[in-house]
């Protein structure tokens, strides 16, 4: 798998820890049943830990040359990092709601 290839996926990733933040905020919110809450605490586990094994992957991956392919694709990388933070900050903001939220039910 190339580089861009992990970015592309690390992007996926992270849309997916978003969408399970926002499932597990809307979950406490409506107070159904526990079960789809707890399934969803695990698919997001589960993810982060796949995040965590393929952000190991990118570090240490190596950019055998510096031919203009590989700087088109760093500049392709720049894309992808850019569009990570935000996913990330959007996650950070769902999280914080969650805390608060569990924090107002005791």
């Amino acid at each position: 798998m190339s580089l861009l290839e992990h970015y592309r996926k690390l992007l996926d990733q992270y849309d997916q820890v978003l969408t399970l933040s926002k499932l597990i905020l809307r979950e406490l919110r409506s107070q159904t049943e526990e079960g789809n809450l707890a399934s969803l605490l695990e698919k997001k586990r589960s993810v982060g830990e796949s995040i965590t094994r393929l952000t190991q992957k990118i570090s240490t991956a190596r950019i055998e040359n510096y031919s203009d392919p590989n700087l088109k694709t760093l500049i392709e990388v720049k894309g992808f990092l850019k569009q990570i933070t935000e996913k990330a900050e959007l996650i950070r903001e769902v999280e914080e709601k969650i805390q608060n939220l569990l924090q107002k039910k005791g």
